[in-house]
């Protein structure tokens, strides 16, 4: 194998995993669309306000109080389902750690063994695509389960909680 194929492996591996997690944003960005939608609409809904009063720039007064008694009320901390699913937010960006810092331990081993040992063990760039898919895959099966469990997305109740302090 040249080095020129080797490096071919390694830089076409990183090329495809690029693609690969900008696909898993696109896809991220587009349910937390989604998600946002969802959550606007059952707002109007229980507090029986128009819908579109919720998408102007200034809410009118008195609004934004009984939003975030509403969203203090539903992501409450005392809710067991919000506890769990700030569990599974905790698990999950641990496994999401995980599966990006052996991606990163397995492209340093194999650079090093094709530049120390042998170039043609540059081949071997290619695995971090499956072990990406892999805890991605696992990754989106909790998420779906978290939320047919609790009703919410890992993390959801906290990151809610969070921006409502915030606000």
């Amino acid at each position: 194998m040249s080095l020129y194929l080797a490096i071919g492996h390694i830089v076409g591996a990183c090329i495809v995993l690029f693609l690969f997690e900008s696909g898993i944003l696109w896809l991220a960005a587009y349910q937390m669309k989604k998600n946002e939608k969802l959550a606007l609409l059952e707002i109007s809904s229980s507090l029986g306000i128009d819908i579109a009063e919720l998408y102007k720039e200034e809410l009118s007064p008195g609004l934004a109080p009984k939003i975030t008694a509403f969203f203090l009320d539903r992501f409450s901390n005392d809710l067991f389902r919000n506890r769990i699913s700030d569990l599974c937010g905790s698990i999950l960006t641990i496994w999401q750690v995980l599966g990006f810092l052996i991606n990163i331990a397995l492209f340093i081993y194999v650079v090093w063994l094709t530049f120390t040992e042998n170039i043609s063990y540059a081949r071997y760039a290619w695995l971090i695509i499956p072990i990406s898919v892999f805890f991605w895959i696992i990754s989106f099966v909790f998420s779906i389960l978290c939320w047919l469990i609790t009703g919410r997305y890992p993390g959801q109740a906290k990151q809610v909680r969070k921006l409502v302090e915030n606000q």
